[in-house]
């Protein structure tokens, strides 16, 4: 009696087991699902935001100061939608499957996505200095003002200044997400939004498997 009493008991903690790992994959999967689909939202907004800024250069061709500024900020769109075709490669790779030998991969990848979402944030932050190029375009197409003109040039030199005193305080939050380990409450919250919170908990969830086989 006592022999099928465990034969039972095993049995049951076996499919107690499967449950709670299939449970915390489940977890992780749709931690990774919404990721995706953020990314690809991202992806296609900046692709409005390229062709749009094309076509704001082809409209204003030969109007030097307003060319710079677009170009600038098509420069730097591009580099984020290049960056998040990188973090979607990746994502697709990641392929999140109930497999005892595919955990250790997929922790090592879910690590790297951190890395670099934390990456494409840090370099986000560079809008901050610059962000008297946002004040020209979006004042040209949104209010058709003209900043470079004589009676506004001292207000477009004034906000200038004030992005070029952003640049200290840009370069300290720069180091501050450079940070390895990332455990100030204030750093996670200004992640927010990025993703980072998705693949942390998707880890964290992988994380609690491996560590319940390890007392297995």
């Amino acid at each position: 009696m006592w022999s099928e009493y465990d034969k039972k008991l095993e049995k049951s903690l076996r499919l107690n087991t499967q449950v709670l790992r299939k449970i915390l994959f489940d977890k992780a999967r749709f931690r990774m699902k919404a990721l995706f689909i953020i990314k690809i939202a991202e992806m296609c907004w900046l692709i409005f935001l390229i062709m749009y800024l094309t076509s704001f250069v082809t409209r204003y061709f030969g109007q030097l100061p307003l060319d710079v500024a677009a170009i600038m900020m098509g420069l730097i769109v591009l580099g984020y939608f290049v960056f998040d075709i990188v973090q979607l490669s990746l994502m697709i790779q990641l392929q999140m499957k109930n497999n005892e030998e595919a955990i250790a991969i997929m922790q090592k990848k879910l690590e790297t996505l951190k890395y670099m979402i934390v990456t494409h944030l840090k370099y986000s932050l560079f809008l901050f200095p610059l962000y008297p190029l946002l004040m020209i375009l979006i004042g040209k197409i949104f209010l058709n003002v003209d900043f470079f003109s004589p009676h506004l040039r001292t207000y477009l030199v004034t906000n200038f200044i004030v992005g070029f005193a952003l640049i200290p305080p840009f370069i300290w939050l720069f180091i501050q997400l450079s940070k390895k380990d990332i455990n100030k409450e204030w750093i996670k919250n200004l992640l927010s939004g990025s993703g980072w919170h998705l693949a942390n908990d998707a880890e964290e969830f992988l994380n609690e498997i491996a560590k319940f086989e390890q007392e297995d």
